[in-house]
């Protein structure tokens, strides 16, 4: 009877945390991307059907970007609440990343749609030398900004692990989507998306 008992109490546990990771969204927690309430969800009426055609995962709670400052490859320093009030999308990426190579043509032409528009694109490259993101970029002729995570601590920050992610933030400073992998981001979804993200 004691042994059941024994046994019993970790299957208990088990199932209560099964539950609480159903009502609750975990982005990197330990790291400070927040867990919040169902109740505080984000809506995304018109947003929804052009993330779910991109698949794109969206929180089911409100889940609030966090700053960092980062150098670009022109030797700027800039942060991520240097842009609120614009729709931001923030990519992490690397040029050894087969992957992220396929996507960049597509990440240069929502630049060139939406450069004009309340819209900003960071891609950081993780742990790259500044040299080498620049002669990638201009071998590609690639116009979009570029930073460096040159210690890869706002990858850690943002729970990634794997590249390419990109995380969509709306002009509050909330996060509205993750795509984990390359997406169509040139095409007509993407664009829509962002557009009806700056209204």
């Amino acid at each position: 009877m004691k042994r059941n008992i024994k046994m019993m109490i970790p299957i208990t546990i088990l199932i209560l945390l099964m539950i609480i990771s159903v009502t609750h969204v975990e982005w990197n927690d330990k790291n400070g991307v927040g867990t919040v309430n169902r109740a505080e969800a984000v809506e995304l009426s018109e947003a929804s059907k052009y993330l779910e055609a991109l698949s794109i995962i969206i929180p089911n709670s409100e889940v609030h970007a966090l700053d960092f400052t980062v150098e670009s490859l022109l030797g700027d320093s800039e942060s991520l609440n240097d842009y609120r009030g614009k729709v931001i999308f923030l990519n992490f990426w690397a040029t050894w990343c087969g992957p992220c190579r396929t996507e960049v043509d597509e990440i240069d032409t929502l630049h060139e749609t939406l450069k004009d528009e309340d819209f900003m694109i960071m891609a950081l490259s993780i742990q790259e030398k500044k040299n080498k993101v620049s002669k990638f970029m201009e071998s590609n002729n690639i116009d979009f900004p570029v930073y460096l995570d040159s210690d890869g601590s706002v990858a850690a920050m943002y729970g990634v692990t794997g590249i390419p992610t990109t995380y969509i933030i709306a002009p509050d400073g909330k996060i509205v989507g993750r795509a984990v992998g390359p997406r169509e981001w040139g095409g007509k979804e993407s664009v829509e998306l962002m557009k009806s993200l700056m209204k």
